[in-house]
């Protein structure tokens, strides 16, 4: 599912300024650089609230609203924080997981690079 990224001196978190990102929303597919990541549609959906609001907190309740989808489900306190510690996995190896801040007491912040969204 994933491919090791090399190693070429610099931090991931420099490495991540000169990458290309793309999401594209039909597949569920993050594009980084020729690396595509699939993602389950709850973590997609959490993950495109979050980058679709740069720079911005998001509360654990605007974060839980992206993950039921509309839908009226129970979720449970702390499958939020489950969620993002995944998604901050599943981009470990990219450096994209130092973008995805915690704001104690509050929710999550995406303060990483833009990131282009096709349809």
């Amino acid at each position: 599912m994933l491919e090791p990224v090399p190693s070429s001196g610099c931090s991931a978190a420099e490495r991540i300024k000169s990458t290309h990102i793309s999401i594209n929303h039909k597949a569920r597919i993050v594009n980084i650089d020729d690396q595509k990541i699939y993602l389950p549609s709850n973590l997609y959906a959490l993950f495109c609230c979050m980058v679709q609001n740069p720079g911005e907190a998001l509360s654990y309740q605007q974060l839980t609203q992206a993950l039921k989808n509309g839908r009226k489900v129970f979720i449970a306190p702390n499958t939020l924080v489950v969620k993002v510690y995944r998604l901050r996995r599943l981009f470990e190896h990219t450096g994209l997981h130092h973008w995805m801040e915690t704001v104690p007491g509050f929710g999550y912040r995406y303060s990483g690079p833009k990131i282009h969204i096709m349809d």
